[in-house]
């Protein structure tokens, strides 16, 4: 089986000054997405850190380790407030596509089982995909969690 070598540093171009470089980042990448209006790059890596850069490659925050094991997909919401982070540790992390600073995380499976959370069209509907088989669908929107916790607590907040 083919294990390609995680990437630690990026090339980044600018194509109105028509030039490129390249950029160390302190990442072993495994996976990364660019924001839908392209100013922002996250990056998921190997030993479970979270990296949000700018466009030109410069980090946003520093890199936060936020999954045991290996990081990744990326995806992000379409008016990019927020991405998520899949993982081989049964979670999903949110986070804060301006600033990079973690949200929160939910486990929808079991330590070890890896998760595939993709942003829906809509824009706050998160669908996670594990290798368990399990399908499941949450709403990322902060105001939901809020309910939900009050809901849980039968506070009614």
């Amino acid at each position: 089986m083919f294990a390609p070598e995680p990437v630690r540093s990026a090339a980044f171009a600018d194509l109105r000054a028509g030039t490129a470089h390249d950029r160390a980042i302190d990442v072993s990448a495994t996976g990364a997405a660019f924001a839908p209006d392209g100013r922002r790059l996250a990056v998921a890596g190997r030993n479970g850190e979270v990296l949000l850069l700018d466009a030109g490659g410069i980090a946003v925050r520093a890199a936060v380790t936020a999954h045991d094991g290996p990081a990744g997909p990326v995806s992000w919401s379409a008016d990019g407030r927020m991405f998520v982070v899949g993982g081989s540790d049964g979670r999903v992390t949110v986070w804060d596509g301006r600033t990079g600073e973690p949200l929160g995380a939910l486990a929808p499976a079991a330590p070890g089982v890896r998760t595939y959370p993709v942003f829906r069209p809509d824009g706050h509907t998160v669908m996670v995909v594990s290798t368990d088989g399990a399908v499941h669908t949450w709403d990322a929107r902060p105001s939901e969690w809020v309910a939900r916790a009050c809901r849980i607590a039968a506070s009614g907040c």
